[in-house]
């Protein structure tokens, strides 16, 4: 199998056409999150919502922010470790800038009610998009990826070709049987390399009022940024056809960027005056993104007589808006002396109402049918934070934290890819329920202060290719540690 080293410049971009490059998986990457900010947040598996007094804490509920009684400067950076069994022990690290900001607090005075007003602003890396993985297998002849075009393919006229389906009938890796009827190939054996970059970042800018230590109220408007970049490279070898092709290359490259905002509202109340007992909730509008997509694919062939093979590339620069679910959570939160803090947290969102739609809003015929595969294909997802410190000495501290998520796939998910749009790319992974592990260290001078934390996420997903009904997903197991260092003053 001939091998080629991919490059994004090899895959020019042919103007601007008036379609969709995103579908169900990309909108629900825009949709999700990973635990990150400070060391002390993420130690705590992120259960911090209700006990506040924490610059990520905000993020999980912005009257946390309330609790706080000094201002408060601090900025996160961390290294990920990338482990994908199953791909070829696909192994990777990544150094990352993940959390900065600062808090400000107003006191009232003693003899009010109203005791604090306090403000923040506070950048988080949302999620951090860094993946890769390869892998390779033998079908002799039962399927190929030419075979899913050709059915996503059927019933469209060749002059209405999009992206994928034309380039591969014009390069005879498919052909019309008969009243744009197609038929593929049969495949031998395949490669297949994926490598994405890229990640969403937070800038909140926050505000809460603290009422007698007892009631707090906040809110947070946010601004989110996506820059995502997924490089893919795949290959065929087939048995020959009519024409004599032998295999084929193809090369993928896909390019997302935009941003969006929300506004999030949360309070929480200490419901027994002898209890540092602690109830919080919050509600997250949804996030809307405007976004801009680039996407390309190019196919080399390899045999004799190939009568349509021209070296063509196909590429779009489309731009779409993106509306993200409703979230909802509840935070519990309680303190145990000077020495315990213990957390707990519950979130859900609905991401089968995750939407895509045209520049000004309004749902076309491709979104339509995006929107109604997003219905089927994505669910509630369910996750579940807790977490506790222990406090060794007044200024040494140990933490640790459990996160579990549910899965965002139904167990029938698939990419479709129809033969009239600009989708080039026929593989997709889906991912089963997430189980996090955290653990960290903390000192706490006079003003000075430092946390460490270590996150192990385990999580199973299934691989395909392509789409087809006898094709077995291939299992795979992702481990990511990440070990995440928080400086920050106290004043």
């Amino acid at each position: 199998m001939k091998r080629k080293i991919y490059s994004a410049a090899v895959l020019a971009i042919f103007g601007g056409l008036n379609a969709f490059a995103q579908d169900t998986y990309d909108a629900a990457r825009v949709s999700s999150s990973e635990l990150n900010g400070t060391a002390r947040y993420v130690g705590m598996g992120g259960a911090m919502g209700a006990l506040g007094g924490d610059l990520s804490a905000i993020s999980s509920n912005p009257a946390g922010l309330g609790i706080y009684r000094s201002n408060d400067i601090a900025v996160t950076g961390g290294i990920n470790f990338l482990k994908a069994d199953g791909f070829n022990n696909s192994d990777k690290n990544r150094l990352s800038f993940d959390q900065a900001g600062i808090a400000l607090t107003y006191k009232f005075g003693n003899y009010s009610s109203l005791k604090y007003i306090n403000y923040s602003f506070n950048y988080k890396k949302n999620q951090n998009f860094f993946d890769v993985f390869a892998e390779s297998d033998t079908w002799n002849g039962n399927f190929s990826q030419t075979q899913s075009i050709a059915e996503f393919a059927d019933g469209v006229q060749k002059k209405l070709l999009g992206n994928l389906a034309g380039l591969a009938y014009d390069n005879c890796l498919i052909e019309d049987a008969s009243s744009n009827k197609y038929t593929g190939l049969k495949g031998q054996n395949y490669d297949y390399v994926s490598n994405q970059t890229g990640s969403n970042n937070e800038y909140a800018f926050s505000v809460a009022a603290n009422w007698n230590d007892k009631y707090f109220l906040g809110a947070t408007f946010g601004v989110r940024d996506i820059s995502y970049t997924r490089d893919v490279y795949y290959a065929e070898d087939v048995a020959t056809n009519d024409n004599n092709v032998t295999g084929y290359d193809m090369y993928n490259y896909y390019h997302s960027k935009g941003d969006g905002f929300y506004m999030k509202l949360g309070g929480i109340i200490r419901p027994f005056d002898d209890s540092s007992f602690r109830i919080g909730a919050t509600i997250e509008t949804p996030t809307w993104y405007s976004m801009t997509d680039e996407n390309a694919v190019a196919i080399d062939v390899y045999g004799k007589n190939v009568p349509r093979h021209n070296d063509k590339e196909y590429g779009n620069i489309v731009d779409y808006v993106v509306i993200t679910p409703w979230k909802f959570g509840l935070n519990l939160g309680h303190t145990i002396g000077t020495n315990i803090a213990i957390g707990a947290e519950y979130e859900f969102a609905d991401y089968s109402h995750a939407k895509l739609c045209d520049p000004d809003g309004y749902e076309d015929d491709y979104s339509y049918s995006v929107n109604n595969e997003t219905k089927e294909f994505l669910k509630g997802v369910h996750s579940l934070k807790l977490g506790a410190e222990f406090k060794l000495t007044s200024e040494f501290a140990i933490r640790g934290g459990y996160n579990y998520v549910t899965s965002v796939f139904d167990e029938n998910a698939s990419r479709v890819v129809y033969g009239d749009d600009w989708m080039s790319e026929t593989s997709f992974t889906n991912n089963y329920n997430l189980n996090r592990y955290t653990c960290g260290l903390g000192y706490r001078g006079k003003n000075l202060y430092a946390d460490v934390a270590y996150q192990f996420t385990d999580m199973k997903r299934e691989f395909c290719e392509f789409y087809d009904a006898g094709l077995a997903p291939l299992q795979n197991k992702l481990n990511k540690h990440q070990v995440s260092l928080t400086v920050g003053f106290r004043f």
